[in-house]
């Protein structure tokens, strides 16, 4: 009965995936990072790229990456600046000292973050110069986790993700149906 109950979960999971209505959730991307970071046996070098980054937040990147550093590794998170960031954004998160939040947050976790200018802010998202990859590149990882798979970015290192040297691991930070993106239809067809 548990069997036959699990394989019709199974199918109907299947289904689903097939005709285009899977919603991908966070547990694949906890296994995935687990299985990286168990199956070394040093500490590995964690890069993780995020649109926005507030460091005083109780976002699921604050916590991934403090808690990476605290079972020793090496955390960088590449984000952008704030210059361009909608004022709302900045004013919801307290985010105008954003200097001293970060050198706090990277004292008290032991994260590094490395803040890029961006080339605009458009529709929610974050459109960063082409030099991310590059300072990506130079933090030497052993994974990237992008955060945020329906982004401008996330999409820009699927495209690249058969150049680099490193895995990337991405998730989804926003359920379609309560994404205000204008550019929605893009990432269906680019997914």
């Amino acid at each position: 009965s548990v069997r036959k109950k699990f394989s019709g979960k199974a199918e109907n999971h299947k289904k689903n995936f097939l005709s285009g209505a899977f919603v991908p959730t966070f547990w694949p991307v906890l296994f995935v990072f687990y299985f990286l970071i168990k199956r070394k046996t040093h500490s590995m070098n964690i890069v993780h790229v995020k649109d926005a980054f507030f460091p005083d937040a109780g976002y699921q990147l604050n916590w991934l990456a403090k808690y990476m550093s605290k079972q020793g590794h090496s955390v960088t998170i590449v984000t952008s600046e704030m210059k361009k960031i909608p004022l709302f954004l900045k004013n919801f998160f307290d985010s105008e000292n954003v200097v001293d939040l970060d050198k706090k947050y990277s004292e008290k976790t032991g994260v590094k973050i490395i803040r890029l200018p961006l080339l605009t802010y458009v529709s929610g998202r974050s459109i960063f110069y082409p030099s991310l990859l590059q300072v990506v590149r130079e933090q030497c990882p052993d994974v990237v986790y992008v955060h945020g798979n329906d982004t401008f970015t996330g999409i820009v290192f699927t495209i690249k993700s058969g150049g680099f040297e490193f895995p990337i691991v991405m998730d989804t930070h926003m359920l379609d149906m309560a994404s205000k993106n204008r550019f929605n239809f893009l990432f269906r067809i680019f997914y």
